[in-house]
């Protein structure tokens, strides 16, 4: 008789435990997945002013600028990010270019379905965040 008592008194803690972490495990892949869908959503601004200040304000916690030197050089920073990127959609239309000759060239030597299987194994993977938009 004892030995059924303890037997049960186990049996019920073990699964009373186990609900407990089950219970315990499902939630936090519920927040998990919850932090994971919010940190997806975050959308990071490439735009020249938001690069330019956020390197001034680095400069301006590490070097302690005053007013004056924080405006000198954001002026200085935002031209500097203006500059890259120009240079940036300027190379990104080169690219396209030369892509498109490249497209031709081949072309001209493979049939029309290996020329769609190519086409088909260098198209984009996935989504990418378009930068400098």
């Amino acid at each position: 008789m004892r030995i059924n008592l303890r037997q049960e008194i186990y049996s019920y803690m073990h699964k009373s435990i186990f609900k407990i972490m089950k219970k315990t495990v499902v939630m936090m892949l519920v927040a998990g997945f919850m932090s994971f869908g919010a940190f997806a959503q975050q959308k990071r601004d490439f735009s020249p002013e938001k690069m330019a200040e956020r390197k001034t304000q680095h400069m301006k916690e590490k070097l302690s600028l005053d007013d004056a030197q924080y405006k000198k050089l954001y002026d200085i920073n935002l031209k500097e990010a203006k500059k890259k990127h120009a240079e940036a959609l300027e190379k990104r239309e080169k690219m396209k270019v030369e892509r498109a000759e490249l497209k031709k060239q081949y072309s001209s030597v493979l049939t029309q379905e290996q020329l769609k299987k190519w086409e088909e194994g260098n198209k984009p993977r996935g989504k990418r965040p378009q930068r400098g938009k």
